[in-house]
């Protein structure tokens, strides 16, 4: 189709219920839109347009849906760049609208990998007493680089913590216990590893038990 050549909106309809409208041309529907775009581009039934006009429309419009589908996904908790991307990705974004949309986040201040990485890792420090393998191993799924988490894992969890944690996770599995057998070494020891704690911190915790 010829980029300049012009139509006429015929009329715009809002949908039930959303913020949402269907464009028509030619007595058919032409694009859905939301307000925010209707707003930007003053759209109005009679309005003349060109499809070059039609594509950049359509282009903010999906970058605009893009955001705030990410919204959506921030309002139940705080992700990272990476978890917004494969997330928004499923939703059938094209790479280009993501980077878009992606980069508005970022400059309204929704999307900030480092202040993620450290709610985390105190979180899971705090609250689950995990191990700082097991920490790594979960935010470089989630999508943060090792060399970002390994630096806030250095900052935030030394080794004295870990094996305070590592500690209490013990007490509470084994109740004070201080003989067990050599089959309840492994599993404590095996149990510490599921937790993410490296061999330094786990022999630690062990040496106060007595092997019958």
């Amino acid at each position: 189709m010829d980029i300049n050549a012009i139509m006429i909106i015929d009329k715009i309809e809002k949908q039930k219920n959303k913020n949402i409208y269907h464009l028509y041309a030619e007595n058919a529907i032409l694009m859905t839109l939301t307000e925010d775009t209707i707003v930007k581009f003053n759209i109005y039934g009679g309005k003349e347009i060109s499809q070059n006009q039609l594509d950049e429309i359509h282009d903010y419009d999906q970058t605009i849906q893009c955001v705030h589908q990410a919204y959506r996904f921030l309002s139940r908790r705080a992700h990272l760049v990476k978890e917004i991307e494969r997330k928004l990705y499923k939703k059938s974004y094209s790479k280009t609208t993501i980077n878009k949309a992606v980069a508005i986040l970022k400059e309204k201040g929704y999307l900030y990998d480092e202040d993620f990485i450290t709610m985390y890792i105190r979180e899971e420090i705090n609250i689950k007493r995990s191990g700082p393998l097991l920490i790594r191993k979960k935010l470089m799924e989630k999508g943060a680089s090792r060399e970002q988490v390994d630096k806030q894992i250095e900052q935030l969890y030394d080794e004295e913590k870990q094996k305070y944690n590592a500690g209490k996770l013990l007490i509470k599995k084994q109740m004070n216990k201080t003989t067990v057998t050599r089959t309840e070494i492994q599993k404590l020891q095996r149990f510490l590893l599921s937790k993410g704690y490296g061999w330094d911190v786990i022999h630690f915790c062990l040496d106060k038990y007595t092997i019958e």
